[in-house]
């Protein structure tokens, strides 16, 4: 919900806005299933100062709020396991990607 919510925060007042939310199934490097869930966006991106940063409590860019999102985004994917990351994408705008082990049934 948090990584909507900033893409959709990003696009305010943008004309031609778009959010893309894409899920595939992948291979970790150690050859484990993934699920990798992304939410790319089209509006700023991020400030490449501030990129590196980004998932730490009490960052933020914004004009307004606490900079707990991604804090709190980052610590819900780790206790499941996964990952996440952040990009900007060449052309313009944003990516924050989330990824998941595949367990089996049990």
């Amino acid at each position: 919900h948090n990584l909507v919510r900033n893409a959709q925060e990003a696009l305010e007042g943008r004309e031609g806005g778009v959010i893309d939310i894409a899920t595939q199934l992948c291979t970790s490097p150690g050859g484990h299933g993934q699920v990798e869930v992304t939410v790319t966006d089209n509006g700023p991106g991020i400030d490449a100062a501030a990129l590196p940063d980004i998932f730490e409590p009490y960052m933020t860019t914004k004009k307004k709020g606490t900079g707990l999102g991604l804090a709190i985004v980052k610590k819900l994917v780790e206790e499941h396991g996964g990952s996440v990351a952040a990009s900007n994408v060449p052309g313009g705008g944003a990516r924050m990607s989330a990824c998941f082990p595949v367990t089996g049934p049990g």
